[in-house]
């Protein structure tokens, strides 16, 4: 999918800066949607379930 984008990419800059600037825009918001959605996963995977008691550090 990447690859096609980027040979896309090549084939707009040289025809219009506009859809350069929009395909680089693209690619970016696709990564970010992969970043967010890892991010999420990790969230959901290491947070404590509803109801648990608070965890108490231990006291010396």
């Amino acid at each position: 999918m990447y690859v096609s984008l980027m040979r896309l990419l090549v084939e707009a800059s040289e025809q219009s800066p506009i859809v350069y600037v929009l395909l680089i825009v693209s690619l970016l918001a696709s990564w970010g949607l992969i970043v967010v959605g890892i991010a999420d996963i990790a969230i959901k995977f290491f947070d404590a379930p509803a109801g648990s008691p608070p965890r108490i550090r231990s006291q010396r």
